[in-house]
């Protein structure tokens, strides 16, 4: 991981096996946190999805595109709290827009309220069985390269 502008690395990663039904499968995921405390956004990330794949390995395995969808809107929601928590707790005034769901702050009543710039990418990689699925959000993705062809032609999924 590289560190960036911050003076922290705000990046997080993990690697999650699991089974079902005598199936494994892992899960690797990357979060390359941002802003102003994108560290919180990226641990948040990791910590959520290995909470919401061990409370539903099975339905990882019987619908991951389904599963993959419901945990990364979760995620989103828990890193919003996450962060909307943290700021209260710097003594700021927070407020989420609800059509947009930003997240606004000011440290004084007289002070305008400004847009939070934090969050992180968050790429996650699933091999079930013999099955990879790939979801991510922001600007980060996971790639398979190989010089020489090792998979069958896969489906798109949406």
């Amino acid at each position: 991981t590289d560190i960036g502008g911050s003076k922290i690395n705000q990046d997080a990663h993990c690697v999650i096996h699991f089974t079902s039904n005598n199936v494994s499968g892992c899960a690797i995921c990357v979060a390359d946190g941002h802003g102003e405390k994108g560290e919180i956004a990226s641990e948040c990330g990791i910590k959520y999805l290995k909470e919401i794949i061990n409370d539903g390995v099975d339905e990882l395995f019987s619908e991951p595109v389904s599963f993959l969808n419901k945990a990364f809107i979760h995620i989103h929601d828990k890193i919003r709290d996450s962060l909307v928590e943290a700021f209260i707790n710097d003594k700021y005034e927070v407020e989420v827009n609800k059509l947009t769901g930003e997240i606004l702050k000011r440290r004084m009543p007289t002070h305008a309220f400004t847009s939070l710039k934090s969050g992180t990418t968050f790429s996650v990689i699933v091999l079930l069985g013999k099955t990879l699925y790939i979801a991510n959000v922001g600007d980060s993705t996971g790639i398979l390269y190989s010089g020489t062809p090792i998979l069958k032609p896969s489906r798109c999924l949406k």
